[in-house]
């Protein structure tokens, strides 16, 4: 069939309009997607918690320092003051945006570890070792190893993560929601307890300038003196009071209040 040269130009002025009408309505949906763009917030991602144990995860680390003791002597509890202070504290300064959770454990009995002081603290394996490397690194290590005071400082291996969820440094007997908070209550009292010694030890430093043992023995019998003092009512009366004034069964296996 042969249109004539009207027909023909009457179907281009009306495919013309259509056209034009199309553009018309796809522009004002394309404005409209704009103003719902401007005015609605975008919903945020929730941001995805990785798991302990996890590639690139966290996890408990200790650096163990292993005095030289032998159990028919007394124990010198004031050099674990010392460590602290003068070893630990620099290396929880300085990496403190990374570590999570950290704490000190004291102890001497009569077995292959003896007397020994603990820095543990959860991190992810890269920390660690850079905390294990500054720990080697103070010279205080060898002064003390060369005055018989320090066997050794063992470390973790940071080649894999044995300890990766929270409860894994808790007593094992306790039940499961004490081992998972216990970390954060110890990690304050330990905090406490530095703080102690480091607000004493510049006063001791002036009576003993020129003997560093002698400065952290008296910081030790001054915490020791705080403890008997003031113990039973700054700790155990106030944790009581935490938890409402309730009975607590003590090693004698009798309920007492604090």
């Amino acid at each position: 069939m042969f249109w004539g040269v009207e027909r023909i130009m009457e179907f281009e002025r009306m495919n013309g309009r259509n056209l034009f009408l199309a553009v018309g309505i796809a522009w004002i949906f394309l404005l409209f997607l704009t103003g719902c763009a401007g005015t609605t917030p975008p919903v945020a991602s929730k941001p995805v918690e990785r798991e302990a144990g996890a590639p690139g995860a966290a996890g408990w680390w200790y650096a163990r320092f292993r005095m030289v003791w032998s159990e028919n002597t007394d124990v010198d509890w004031s050099l674990d003051t010392l460590i602290a202070d003068r070893i630990v504290s620099p290396v929880l300064q300085r990496y403190r945006n990374h570590i999570r959770l950290w704490r000190f454990h004291r102890r001497a009995a009569a077995d292959q570890a003896g007397h020994q002081f603990s820095f543990i603290f959860y991190a992810s394996p890269e920390t660690a070792q850079r905390i294990y490397h500054d720990i080697d690194r103070n010279v205080l290590l060898d002064r003390l190893k060369g005055d018989g005071k320090l066997k050794q400082v063992v470390y973790d291996d940071t080649n894999e993560i044995g300890r990766p969820n929270y409860q894994d440094t808790s007593d094992k007997h306790w039940p499961m929601v004490i081992q998972k908070s216990w970390p954060h209550f110890i990690q304050g009292a330990s905090r406490m307890w530095l703080e102690l010694v480091q607000t004493l030890a510049p006063e001791a430093q002036q009576r003993h300038p020129e003997d560093l043992y002698a400065v952290y023995r008296e910081v030790q019998s001054a915490v020791n003196k705080l403890w008997l003092d003031e113990g039973g009512h700054v700790f155990l009366h106030h944790l009581s009071a935490l938890y409402a004034y309730q009975p607590v069964i003590v090693t004698e296996r009798q309920a007492v209040r604090f």
